[in-house]
């Protein structure tokens, strides 16, 4: 089957089923078909139908599109949905050039994150364990991955916050954790000081 084929019959079977909202169906529809290769049968927004993108990158969504090319044909049977901006073949060809930056980039990086890894957790290493852990995360892709990095981090915090110390310096260092976090995640340090101190309450 060629890629137009498929993804006609796929949102055929979507309208067969009945189960989904209007902005599912016009995100659906408003998305082409650009490629299958390298495991991925990849659809793509136009400029002017890029507000609905998010709409199908939605988990839910995009494993209900995936299981229903996967049931197309065997031969289709491991591919995933990859949505990108942009419907040429040529906009495909940016995003695998964006991908290969990125793995070498983490390929680079991958001996600086070990190192910072191994470190003994303290205030000193504190910034380079946020820095690393936040890139494995990729904290700024959503907004609930990047409070879970949050969560996470005050754990951290807390932990070196108990071991006590000169009251003075102890607020210096938690300032400077709050600025670290603040400038990673682009939340106001002030707002993280303050969903700190509430997960400690709750702790």
């Amino acid at each position: 089957m060629d890629i137009e084929t498929i993804w006609k019959r796929a949102l055929e079977a979507v309208k067969q089923r009945g189960d989904f909202d209007l902005g599912f169906w016009q995100a659906l529809q408003a998305a082409q078909p650009v490629a299958l290769e390298g495991g991925y049968f990849v659809v793509g927004f136009a400029p002017e139908n890029g507000h609905l993108k998010p709409r199908l990158m939605e988990e839910f969504s995009s494993n209900l599109v995936t299981n229903i090319v996967r049931g197309l044909s065997p031969e289709l049977s491991e591919i995933s949905l990859r949505v990108i901006d942009g419907v040429s073949a040529e906009d495909w060809e940016r995003v695998k050039e964006m991908d290969e930056a990125r793995r070498q980039h983490f390929a680079r990086e991958a001996p600086r994150r070990a190192a910072a890894e191994g470190l003994s957790l303290s205030w000193e290493t504190l910034s380079e364990q946020l820095s690393v852990r936040f890139s494995q995360m990729r904290a700024g892709r959503y907004p609930q991955t990047a409070a879970q990095f949050l969560l996470e981090s005050f754990g951290k915090v807390q932990e070196l916050e108990a071991e006590g110390g000169d009251a003075e310096a102890l607020a210096r260092r938690l300032g400077r954790a709050f600025n670290r976090l603040a400038s990673l995640t682009g939340i106001p340090a002030a707002q993280v000081a303050l969903e700190y101190l509430r997960f400690k309450e709750q702790r």
